[in-house]
């Protein structure tokens, strides 16, 4: 799945109603609003950049593009000429979307998946998942993964979550496994709450263990009625 790189879902956007968990997409854009959502991971020896933009072309269709790449330390360095996502989205319902991702890490390899994206919200509960499959093209690779994001508002403009993220990757035949969690935080930043910051800690279990810290912003503004 294309966040999961280092990473939507449903009803027309309503920040109110669904708040942003750290790595899944989360709320349909919505016509004519344009949206930001710049995310970084810090660990021992560098950090990860993530900027993604996301245009509402109506109330059931948007499309999304992102760039990932690498800073080591200490000596700030760029490893390589990073990453880049696209994806178009299609809501089948105010619960159900489906999107077709394309990848590039812009050295000769491209990744084609499909991804289901589902929300269930209630007054103060939210559940997000995005399942997804991809294949590097070219090559016997197959990934398979999802992530499972329950979510609670716990006061006005405030929101705490949980994500679990289970993968395998097939080479050959050969099954590759990892598994990761992620709890945090998500706080409004206006009234409205178009915008949004989430802190989160990212903890992989498998295939190695390793702890990194998380900052998301989702920045939503619209162009038109």
């Amino acid at each position: 799945m294309v966040r999961l790189l280092p990473a939507a879902v449903l009803l027309a956007w309503s920040p109110a109603a669904l708040a942003w968990p750290y790595t899944p997409w989360t709320g349909a854009t919505g016509r004519g609003v344009f949206a930001v959502n710049p995310y970084v991971e810090l660990y021992g020896d560098g950090l990860d950049f993530n900027p993604w933009v996301l245009y509402g072309v109506s109330d059931r269709v948007d499309l999304i593009a992102g760039y990932t790449n690498t800073v080591d330390r200490p000596v700030p360095a760029i490893s390589g000429p990073g990453r880049v996502d696209l994806l178009g989205r299609v809501a089948w319902s105010d619960a159900v979307i489906g999107a077709l991702v394309l990848g590039s890490d812009l050295q000769g390899a491209t990744d084609l998946g499909v991804e289901l994206h589902g929300n269930w919200a209630g007054d103060r509960f939210l559940f997000t998942h995005n399942t997804g499959w991809s294949t590097t093209l070219g090559t016997p690779e197959h990934t398979l993964s999802t992530i499972l994001a329950p979510e609670v508002r716990f006061a006005t403009g405030a929101w705490a979550f949980v994500e679990g993220n289970p993968s395998v990757t097939l080479v050959q035949g050969e099954p590759g496994f990892a598994l990761s969690f992620t709890p945090g935080m998500t706080a409004a930043l206006d009234r409205e709450e178009n915008h949004l910051l989430t802190v989160a800690l990212p903890v992989e279990v498998l295939p190695e263990t390793s702890v990194t810290l998380g900052l998301c912003y989702w920045g939503a503004f619209p162009t038109r009625e």
